[in-house]
């Protein structure tokens, strides 16, 4: 999703090494995306095959029906409804305490207050623990709240238990759904490139003095063929409640045939604590990278990484990330050895599968042990894939 982009700087050495941190950051940023985005949809597509059952029952203001009323309204989703039919169920006499406060607290996890919602479901089956649809609620929300481990042991309990056949595969399903946030996933892709000058010269003769004493001829222009290619993969080992680990790696770059020595590869890997919540998520991890440029090591770093995304809904999040990294360069390199710290955030909107609108802003700053190979970059950039 993320595209490169330039900008003007007050000292034109300065662009060649701008433009490539630029590059690399926001490859790495599209991948990390296009990885949390697969694995969401993977998460998706498992729970609509265990598909729920959404009962259409209606029900008249009788201690009989309105239990009918309130589950259906739970099962569709519709949680003003569901208060609705609970206020007119409590002021029956001798109405279920029990499915009053299942009530409650499904309604809590309709509008979205996880905390309330397994603080409600927890007290009630503390006190009814044979209320089967109350603990797969529980387990679910559970599930929803990015408390994976501790759902994983309540979709366990219910595994023990003889249910019907549509629960069951419901339950099912987010298991399966659970042991997928643990698993190794990630992305490969590989492409043609075409190079028309891959050597950026001219074939013309170039002369130093004005009476033409001290003249040169560069190379003719050279064409070459190659591939393109992207490979990423991540993994997240969640720990209690919403406390996880994750390692994170990609391996990116361009390999042109016949001229090995224009061929460059970045490999960048981190590792470290992840906060998972349905809402938040953030991270801090020490990450490296190496960069391989004309079959030698051009340059590796270190340093620190820190990221949070903010989802106000299933098509819309907010992303902030900001990194601190010492870089160290090859022999020939060496002026460039330095500092790079960068922030960087940004906008999604996915109103669908296919579209994906964002906007974002970026500022860059590279110290190096030569004053005119320093900057300070501000970047801003929006568009829709």
């Amino acid at each position: 999703m993320y595209k490169p982009y330039t900008a003007l700087l007050l000292l034109l050495c300065c662009l060649p090494a701008a433009a490539a941190d630029e590059d690399n950051d926001a490859q790495l940023r599209r991948l990390r995306f296009e990885n949390r985005e697969a694995l969401r949809q993977q998460e998706e597509k498992t729970l609509e095959e265990g598909g729920e059952t959404a009962s259409a029952q209606t029900a008249d203001n009788t201690a009989q029906n309105l239990p009918l009323g309130i589950l259906g309204a739970v099962n569709r989703g519709d949680a003003r409804e569901t208060a609705r039919l609970l206020a007119q169920y409590r002021a029956l006499p001798g109405y279920d305490a029990d499915l009053a406060d299942f009530a409650e607290a499904s309604i809590s996890r309709l509008n979205g207050d996880y905390a309330q919602a397994l603080a409600a479901y927890k007290a009630l089956l503390e006190r009814r623990p044979d209320f089967t649809r109350a603990r797969l609620d529980y387990a679910r929300t559970l599930f929803d709240n990015r408390q994976t481990k501790e759902a994983q042991a309540q979709f366990a309990l219910l595994q023990r238990e003889e249910l019907p056949e549509a629960v069951n595969r419901n339950a099912d399903a987010y298991r399966r759904a659970a042991q997928m946030r643990g698993k190794w996933h990630g992305s490969l892709a590989v492409g043609a490139v075409y190079n028309s000058n891959i050597g950026e010269t001219t074939g013309r003769l170039y002369c130093f003095d004005p009476y033409g004493f001290t003249c040169a001829k560069t190379p003719p222009p050279e064409r070459a063929h190659g591939y393109t290619y992207e490979a990423s993969a991540e993994k997240h080992r969640p720990l209690s409640g919403h406390h996880g680990l994750f390692a994170r790696a990609a391996l990116y770059g361009t390999r042109y045939q016949d001229f090995p020595d224009n061929s460059e590869d970045t490999l960048a890997v981190s590792a470290g604590y992840r906060f998972s919540s349905a809402q938040n998520t953030w991270s801090l991890a020490p990450a490296a990278e190496w960069a391989r440029a004309d079959s030698r090591l051009l340059y590796r770093s270190a340093g620190l990484r820190g990221e949070w995304q903010h989802d106000f809904s299933d098509t819309t999040a907010f992303n902030w990330e900001a990194e601190h990294r010492e870089m160290r360069y090859a022999d020939d390199y060496r002026s460039n050895n330095g500092c790079l710290s960068a922030f960087h955030a940004s906008l999604l909107h996915a109103p669908s599968h296919n579209w994906l609108f964002y906007g974002s802003a970026n500022v860059q700053k590279r110290k190096t042990q030569q004053r005119a190979s320093s900057y300070l970059l501000h970047g801003f950039q929006a568009g829709a894939q």
